[in-house]
């Protein structure tokens, strides 16, 4: 993560995002991303909170994607990832799609 973002920062955005995609995510991943919240590791939280919305394939409309992105470059996601080597463009690929189409 760069220095220019405050953890606590960091960590609250992660939060509201993960409060905004409760409703498609099972207790499990729910808890895996409250833990690394809690032990001050927003990238990991964001990254684990990403993948796990790709392997539901759902983001639920109220999500900001720009605001998404943007999160992911402040955490440094685009040039290092920690849980998947091809995370940013899993990630891009993902974030692009339309929602809300059934």
């Amino acid at each position: 993560m760069s220095d220019s973002i405050d953890i606590k920062i960091a960590n609250k955005k992660v939060s509201t995002l993960l409060n905004q995609c409760r409703e498609v995510l099972c207790e499990d991943a729910i808890g895996e991303v409250v833990h690394y919240i809690e032990h001050s590791e927003p990238e990991i939280a964001f990254e684990g909170l990403l993948i796990e919305l790709m392997q539901v394939d759902e983001l639920p409309q109220n999500v900001d994607k720009i605001s998404c992105i943007e999160l992911g470059k402040h955490l440094n996601l685009d040039s290092e990832s920690v849980l998947d080597d091809d995370f940013w463009a899993k990630f891009i690929t993902f974030i692009q799609k339309p929602t809300g189409s059934s």
